[in-house]
């Protein structure tokens, strides 16, 4: 049986529902499982790991950034952890970010991107890693040129990583 795990954002609380694909032609759906009871969590990224373990990321209140992962196949949750604080005071820019985004290597190390105004009123592309499944996070870091970040925001960040752990950041440019 091939499993497709699917996210749901049900009135502003995070949940996550497994769907099993026994065959194509039919299609049974788990019951959605809480991972945030947070009213203002926002902008969920999703992924399985290779160790099977199941990943989410998102925003909550405007752009503090929170993490859980499941290690029984969706059916439950670890508590959330903060990956990172709020910086911008800007609400234009903290109420437009994009999901923090995040890629798994093969080593286990998740690799998470997002976009925020932390120094500037220009966002940057930010950039933290975690090499124990998520539980603790290494201190953000911009990934953007100064001369670049100081003058253009920056919008839409995005993560992938290779079967060789080479990273790939994409992102647009103003």
């Amino acid at each position: 049986m091939k499993l497709m795990k699917k996210l749901t954002i049900v009135l502003g609380l995070i949940a996550v529902a497994v769907v099993a694909e026994p065959a194509l032609a039919q299609l049974a759906m788990t019951a959605p499982v809480q991972v945030s009871t947070a009213a203002g969590a926002h902008d969920p990224a999703m992924h399985v790991g290779r160790d099977g373990a199941v990943y989410v990321s998102w925003f909550q209140a405007n752009a503090d950034i929170y993490f859980s992962r499941s290690t029984d196949q969706g059916k439950t949750f670890g508590v959330p952890v903060r990956v990172s604080r709020q910086i911008t005071t800007n609400p234009s820019t903290s109420l437009l970010q994009r999901a923090p985004e995040f890629a798994i290597d093969t080593k286990g190390v998740i690799h998470l991107v997002w976009t925020e105004a932390r120094v500037t009123s220009a966002s940057d592309v930010w950039y933290v890693r975690s090499t124990d499944s998520g539980k603790t996070w290494t201190p953000p870091l911009s990934i953007m040129d100064s001369g670049d970040s100081a003058n253009y925001s920056q919008d839409f960040s995005a993560i992938a990583c290779d079967s060789s752990d080479n990273l790939y950041v994409s992102f647009l440019d103003n």
